[in-house]
């Protein structure tokens, strides 16, 4: 069947009053109302000078307010895919107006009335024989499914009214432009009717109107513009809700604002849940191309059928679920294997290796052998082998390309068996002392995950300590230059290089980092001896600290760090 698209130009006027056949319909797969106070401020700026630009000449163009994307669903709604955002609140700007006039007195001056009849049926419903509008039926219906302020929204369209403590976003932009409005009345009294006229009869919409709700997303998806599109997990949950018959449709609308809800919690979104998703079924199909396929075109082929099935939301919240966990070593939904401090530390390690590689060989390992009665040490061995090789990896090459290929085969292999092998570069003889190098004086984006490694390993800390608000401490002052008799038989130069050595190095609490301060070790050794660190702890029991002491413990860490990589490699 032949797709059908329907452009016209309208002016606000026409597009609103349209709604009189068929109301316009903000889905529940739609996202909140989010317009903030600059994004309000800005469009009626714009309309205040289009209507500046008009007075002084009448023949210049429109105001193109933007596109409108939309299709007449079974019901005979007009459903909004893109562009519900201007639309709101354009709404609630006519509302104001509208408002403003009723109130105004009286005794209305023609252009009021005038208006007022104008602006009446682009807000409720008219009876087509009386004329008149029922202010209780107005035209447009928000149905978001995270919006708790639908009715909100609804109430203010019928009332031109806001409860004094409002907080929403609704009522918060209505005050606004009330108090825009009211401002530009005082200031411009002699415009006021210019403004309203061209706001209804020269500012510009460009309905696109499909014929099915797969075009318009379609369409959607194509455009870039100035309103707030949806992402593409606002279009799968679109497509999943509705491949689901009523009673389904309830449920998930349930579970899928569980999951933003937790999502948003743990500082995630939900489409970065779908991306990794994507690798997920990319393994199953044992695809290692390294060029990522864009996550709609990859999802969405075969009409959408790899997230209509019944295992995704449970799917999305166990991916979630490790990735939270890798940050707050919370009890992964009561799972005995997620009590192991020790996998819990080595998550942290990998999230600290400021990259999204780690996350795709570890939940897909978790996903393919979880209920497996050794799952517990296999996961532990691989997420330590994944840590090292991803470290060494970046530390040599300082580049995410690098891990590309081994990972897109690691995942690969992990589907079909939970002992994998790993088929990242093995370090060369050359190679091995450049890692060492590296040890010593690591790269600035990987120094954080070695020392909580050496924070882990070292001194046996137990449990994990991502909760602490840590930094990186310089054991010898950074700004020795206030304490030479520490440092008097040692040039500027040696020292300026030993500074960031990695034995020079340890965490330290920020609370106690700021007492801590540059000042000389007697005094540093007080806070180190406060902290939860153990490394840092051992450290404080010194008597002194002096630059020998960082060329000796940089040679001690170099070599726990060999065997200890080398141990988690052949675990």
């Amino acid at each position: 069947m032949a797709t059908t698209i329907s452009v016209n130009k309208k002016t606000i006027r026409e597009f609103l009053e349209n709604a009189q056949k068929e109301h316009f319909l903000i889905p529940e797969y739609q996202r909140p109302y989010a317009w903030e106070e600059d994004q309000i401020i800005t469009l009626f700026e714009d309309l205040k000078n289009f209507t500046e630009k008009k007075i002084a000449d009448k023949n210049s163009d429109a105001y193109f307010l933007g596109s409108i994307v939309q299709f007449i669903n079974d019901a005979g709604e007009q459903e909004i895919i893109d562009g519900q955002q201007r639309i709101t609140s354009l709404l609630l700007l006519l509302r104001v107006i509208y408002t403003k006039m009723e109130k105004g007195g009286e005794v209305k001056t023609e252009e009021e009335e005038n208006f007022m009849r104008e602006i009446e049926p682009l807000l409720w419903q008219k009876d087509e024989f009386k004329g008149k509008v029922d202010k209780e039926q107005i035209l447009i219906n928000s149905k978001v499914i995270l919006d708790e302020q639908n009715q909100t929204f609804h109430n203010i369209l019928k009332t031109g009214e806001v409860a004094p403590d409002a907080k929403d976003r609704y009522s918060k932009n209505y005050l606004k432009f009330q108090e825009l409005y009211d401002e530009f009345c005082k200031n411009n009294p002699q415009k006021i009717y210019n403004f309203i006229l061209n706001l209804l009869r020269y500012t510009i919409i460009l309905p696109i109107e499909a014929d099915t709700q797969d075009t318009a997303l379609t369409i959607f998806s194509t455009l870039n513009d100035r309103g707030m599109p949806l992402n593409d997990a606002d279009i799968f949950k679109a497509q999943i809700y509705e491949s689901l018959d009523k009673a389904q449709k309830a449920i998930f609308i349930e579970q899928w604002k569980e999951l933003e809800n937790r999502a948003k919690r743990a500082g995630e979104d939900v489409r970065s849940l779908f991306y990794i998703y994507m690798f997920y079924l990319r393994a199953q199909k044992g695809d290692k191309d390294t060029t990522t396929p864009k996550l709609r075109g990859y999802l969405g082929a075969d009409k959408f059928k790899a997230i209509k099935s019944p295992d995704l939301l449970s799917n999305l919240n166990e991916i979630l679920s490790i990735i939270k966990f890798s940050k707050d070593f919370e009890s992964f939904d009561g799972a005995a294997w997620s009590k192991n401090y020790k996998i819990a530390q080595t998550l942290d390690l990998l999230q600290l290796t400021n990259n999204e590689w780690w996350k795709y060989p570890s939940v897909i390992y978790y996903l393919s052998h979880k209920s497996e009665p050794d799952f517990e040490q296999k996961y532990l061995r691989f997420l330590r082998r994944l840590f090292v090789e991803i470290w060494q990896r970046l530390s040599l090459e300082n580049t995410v390309n690098s891990l590309k290929t081994p990972i897109l085969k690691l995942n690969s292999e992990v589907i079909k068996n939970s002992e994998p092998i790993f088929e990242f570069k093995e370090i060369s003889i050359g190679e091995r002392d450049l890692l060492n190098a590296k040890i010593k004086e690591p790269r600035l984006n990987l120094r954080f995950a070695i020392l909580k490694f050496l924070a882990y390993e070292s001194c046996e800390q137990g449990g994990a300590i991502s909760n602490l608000k840590l930094e990186v401490e310089h054991i010898f002052p950074q700004k020795w230059q206030n304490y030479l008799e520490q440092s008097k038989d040692w040039t500027d130069e040696k020292l300026t290089i030993l500074k960031d050595n990695i034995g020079n190095l340890t965490l330290l609490e920020k609370k106690l980092n700021i007492a801590a301060s540059n000042d000389y070790f007697g005094k540093k050794k007080i806070e180190y001896e406060k902290s939860n660190i153990k490394m840092t702890n051992k450290l404080g029991q010194r008597a002194d600290w002096k630059p020998d002491d960082i060329i000796v413990r940089n040679s001690e860490i170099c070599k726990f760090v060999e065997e200890k990589f080398t141990q988690w490699a052949k675990a």
